[in-house]
């Protein structure tokens, strides 16, 4: 399981193209989060790790009640890669 700095890693919801979504449970308050990590593939890739910073500066920027929230990105030496942190809500699949 990876590592995320102040969140405990639970099970993976889904495998994307450059980055795996776990769900998690933030360490200080247990507030259920998903958590959007890099893969392999996408830290090997540099278009797709740099396509993964712009998604991160665009959550920074939008604020609306019908997009889940970036609550926080992780970048550090302890967690095992970038790590975006979205608010979790559970739904049906939209296909």
């Amino acid at each position: 399981m990876p590592i995320v700095t102040g969140y405990k890693v639970q099970n993976r919801i889904k495998d994307g193209g450059f980055s795996n979504v776990y769900r998690g449970v933030r360490a200080s308050d247990g507030r259920p989060v998903a958590l959007k990590i890099v893969s392999d593939s996408g830290m090997r890739d540099k278009v797709m790790y740099r396509l993964f910073k712009h998604e991160v500066k665009v959550l920074k920027e939008i604020d609306h009640p019908y997009i889940v929230e970036m609550l926080e990105y992780v970048n550090d030496s302890v967690s095992t890669r970038p790590t975006i942190v979205l608010d979790y809500f559970e739904s049906e699949n939209l296909k």
